[in-house]
């Protein structure tokens, strides 16, 4: 699960699939929390690099928690308001 906290009113609480997915195949491995992490580095620093992002801009980024999870149905991820 994504959690990211804001106050944007635009942004919506869950991102839904448009259909479930067709017979799975064997379930694969978890994304481990340190997976995940270098993920999140990567993505902050790209951003950065292409915005020119200042320190706060970087500091907002850093705050938001990422946790992988198994969600319900069709939620494929899910936001909370700050």
């Amino acid at each position: 699960m994504v959690t990211a906290k804001t106050d944007d009113t635009q942004v919506p609480k869950e991102l839904m699939a448009a259909a479930a997915p067709g017979a799975q195949e064997e379930a694969g491995s978890w994304l481990a929390g340190e997976e995940l992490e270098a993920i999140v580095d990567a993505a902050i620093g790209r951003l950065t690099e292409a915005y020119a992002l200042e320190a706060g801009q970087v500091a907002i980024l850093d705050a938001v928690s990422f946790e992988v999870t198994d969600l319900s149905a069709l939620v494929l991820g899910q936001a909370t308001r700050a």
